[in-house]
């Protein structure tokens, strides 16, 4: 937070952002085809690293079960 997000943002920071603080997901648009929409789901949170396996599939439960 803080940040502010002009014309002057870098890729790099907008594409961490994204991966950090930022969640989309799509019904049938982007989505990897290879996977379920709960693995889609897991990705970013496996990219990040920040998460244990243990801690993804409980912060993935709760945004698929809403």
């Amino acid at each position: 937070m803080g940040s502010e997000i002009n014309e002057k943002s870098t890729d790099t920071f907008l594409s961490r952002l994204r991966l950090e603080k930022i969640g989309f997901v799509f019904q049938t648009f982007n989505l990897l085809a290879t996977m379920t929409a709960y693995e889609n789901v897991e990705l970013p949170m496996k990219i990040l690293g920040k998460y244990s396996a243990k801690e993804i599939k409980k912060r993935v439960a709760v945004s698929y079960n809403e």
